[in-house]
């Protein structure tokens, strides 16, 4: 999935050093209370990339570590280009001294565990390049595996979801939709259930529509009684630099609402102050 580089509302620090950065954070946080002011300067004037080095430099200094969830892995595996997957294999075997493949390994089973040890393959087909061919093979193949029940095993999913570049995706639901009368989503609804099918979903998501992808998930956040904060934050926190201001729209087109309105209704303090920041100035 290409980035957007002109979309996003952060941009990396010009003179970045995590080492100063995390005695920033240290000094802010020691003591009877929190530099508060501090915590969002240094948390919204450096991207995504330096933060990771921060957050390093950070846990080396106090040996803190963060958890995840199945959620945090079907949005992260599924949604993040190659090379980020890569360097997230890197940073987890620094952070944790443990290899990630064979954490989730251990913790998943089944065809969904099949889909994140792919997607952690990072093999995707990145070249944006869509074939007409391809898109009615694999549509024929999607049909042939649900209709004659051929893919117990998850082979034939997992190879065309995981491998065929988002662009290329969103042809081979089009074709499927054109060929057989019936949209994807409807499909992986009928034929798989929990995380396996969350996990499709995203893909699904992801391929159609990036940014209104990520504006369900902030509204789901949200939405209702509480807020997961977690997962508010790490989308506002990843794509901050890469379509946040797409999200920013795709949320308003579905919700009627601004995002930075739902953040103010539903945070408070400096923990609000911060994600507004992030979200850029704008509606």
């Amino acid at each position: 999935m290409a980035s957007v580089h002109k979309e996003g509302t952060i941009v990396p620090k010009s003179r970045f050093s995590p080492e100063q950065a995390a005695v920033a954070l240290r000094t802010a946080m020691k003591g009877l209370g929190t530099n508060e002011a501090e915590i969002i300067d240094v948390m919204s004037t450096h991207n995504n990339q330096q933060r990771q080095e921060i957050l390093a430099t950070f846990n080396s200094m106090l040996g803190r570590g963060l958890g995840t969830d199945e959620d945090a892995l079907i949005e992260i595996l599924c949604s993040r280009s190659n090379a980020q997957i890569l360097a997230i294999k890197k940073a987890y075997k620094i952070l944790y001294q443990s290899d990630l493949e064979n954490d989730i390994v251990g913790d998943t089973s089944g065809i969904f565990k099949r889909l994140l040890v792919t997607q952690l393959a990072a093999g995707r087909d990145e070249s944006g390049t869509v074939d007409p061919a391809i898109a009615a093979q694999d549509a024929h193949d999607l049909n042939e595996a649900v209709t004659n029940k051929l893919d117990t095993d998850g082979t034939t999913f997992n190879r065309i979801f995981c491998l065929r570049s988002y662009r290329q995706l969103k042809a081979d639901f089009d074709a499927y939709h054109i060929s057989y009368g019936k949209e994807i989503e409807d499909v992986i609804r009928a034929e798989t259930s929990g995380d396996l099918m969350e996990g499709y979903l995203a893909i699904v998501r992801i391929a159609k529509n990036p940014p209104a992808y990520f504006a369900e998930l902030l509204y789901k956040s949200m939405k209702g009684v509480g807020t997961k904060d977690s997962t508010l934050i790490r989308v506002v926190v990843t794509r901050s630099e890469v379509d946040m201001v797409q999200i920013k729209h795709a949320f308003q087109r579905l919700y009627g609402k601004s995002l930075r309105s739902f953040i103010k209704g539903d945070t408070s303090g400096d923990y609000k102050k911060l994600l507004l920041a992030l979200c850029g100035a704008s509606k």
